[in-house]
């Protein structure tokens, strides 16, 4: 089974496919390119998915309170509204607006790419489905500031494993 896993990347995406133990580095052009990738059963996508309209997503939460003192590293994703701002002051008045809280400055930087992975995945499916599939395990959103560390916060290592 070949698997890519991708990432916003100057403007672009870039991806590693990987197929069996053979490693291919791929630089994408645009959302599109991403979805397109040919043989590919699963595509894992380090970009906030599933926006909120009125606050902080529950995986956010989740991530920062199993993190502990790492939880830093997981950053708000911006609220839905803040996809049509024309600029960091608007999307921050509409984020405002929409959660009481303002947009960093990295997450701004993002709205580019979350716009147009947004446009390109429509709508999200029924919470109904969403729940099936999230209890079958089959579904997994990659978070490397989590994935990298273990259920107590340390960075894995070759002595502080990140599954138990």
């Amino acid at each position: 089974m070949a698997v890519l896993g991708v990432d916003g990347w100057r403007g672009a995406w870039v991806g590693a496919r990987l197929d069996g133990r053979a490693i291919t580095l791929l630089a994408l052009p645009d959302v599109a390119a991403v979805l397109a990738v040919p043989d590919v059963e699963v595509v894992a996508i380090d970009m906030p998915i599933g926006l909120s309209d009125d606050g902080p997503r529950a995986c956010d939460v989740a991530a920062r309170r199993r993190l502990g003192r790492a939880g830093s590293s997981v950053f708000p994703a911006p609220v839905r509204a803040v996809l049509g701002a024309a600029d960091y002051a608007q999307a921050c008045k509409r984020s405002v607006e929409a959660s009481g809280k303002a947009l960093s400055r990295q997450a701004w930087n993002l709205v580019p790419a979350i716009r147009a992975l947004d446009d390109a995945l429509g709508d999200p499916p029924p919470s109904a489905w969403w729940r099936s599939i999230r209890s079958s395990r089959s579904a997994r959103w990659p978070r490397p500031s989590a994935t990298r560390r273990s259920p107590h916060g340390e960075r894995c290592s070759d002595s502080v494993p990140c599954a138990p």
